[in-house]
């Protein structure tokens, strides 16, 4: 498992890492943080009883798992055959919470 519970800047650092090292030369700098972005955009303030917890951009797949202690997001890679995990990062923060929900 990759990554230190910390920042959301951090995440998103090491979400781009993954998906330039498991994407493919396809993946330059540039393209890959604005994936991070976007999949972070998406998936990042759901709460964990919201669907889905995935979001897939070509032969990658990110699947979120607040349950998971500590909660994880999972870089997943097609190959061909099947989802492949290559990559687990720890989430920052906590899980967002539903509307309407307090702590």
């Amino acid at each position: 498992m990759s990554a230190g519970k910390g920042s959301e800047a951090g995440f998103l650092r090491q979400l781009a890492e993954a998906i330039r090292h498991h994407g493919g030369p396809a993946y330059d700098a540039q393209r890959a943080r604005s994936l991070a972005e976007a999949v972070w955009r998406d998936l990042g303030h759901r709460a964990p009883d919201d669907f889905p917890h995935l979001v897939q951009e070509g032969d990658l797949r990110f699947v979120c798992q607040w349950y998971e202690q500590p909660p994880i997001m999972t870089v997943m890679v097609w190959d061909g055959e099947m989802w492949r995990d290559m990559e687990r990062l720890l989430l920052p923060g906590e899980p967002p919470e539903r509307e309407g929900e307090t702590r």
